[in-house]
């Protein structure tokens, strides 16, 4: 073995020596990293279940949530659909005059009937009579709900 190979080798082995230490703190950062997400994910979970229990969710919900159309005036809906994230409804003006101000309803339902959350939109385009409009409202996405509840309300 002449003097040349023996510098090389010796250089390539020094290096991997030396790239021990390095290896072994990225392997420890990576372990550190992977715990500190495991204790969170942790923590995530006992909150979300907490939340679930206080409104009657007992595990993961696999039934369809249900739409329920509750009509409290002449402003009818006629129609709603559940398209993921959003409601479409479908209003009949039938208070037999013209609406200057009306609202569009929601609220979603636990299985327990705690309201999670509700929302409204009014609205000041004013609808004659008999005439139907299409509104589109965006919902919450939690796996709690398991009814959401629409209607229209006039206040002529």
């Amino acid at each position: 073995m002449n003097n040349n190979e023996n510098t090389l080798t010796r250089g390539i082995g020094s290096f991997f020596f030396f790239a021990i230490p390095a290896v072994l703190a990225g392997a420890a950062l990576m372990w550190l990293a992977f715990y500190t997400g495991v204790i969170d994910w942790q923590k995530t979970q006992r909150v979300e279940g907490r939340m679930d229990n206080r409104v009657g969710v007992n595990g993961q919900l696999t039934m369809p949530v249900d739409l329920v159309i509750g009509n409290r005036s002449c402003l009818k809906i006629d129609r709603a659909f559940l398209d993921g994230d959003s409601v479409t409804m479908y209003l009949d003006n039938q208070c037999h005059t013209r609406l200057d101000y009306y609202e569009w309803h929601w609220k979603a339902v636990s299985p327990d009937g705690t309201t999670i959350k509700e929302n409204y939109e009014n609205t000041l385009d004013g609808i004659d009579d008999g005439e139907k409009l299409e509104k589109t409202m965006s919902l919450p996405d939690d796996n709690r709900i398991v009814k959401i509840i629409v209607w229209a309300r006039n206040h002529n």
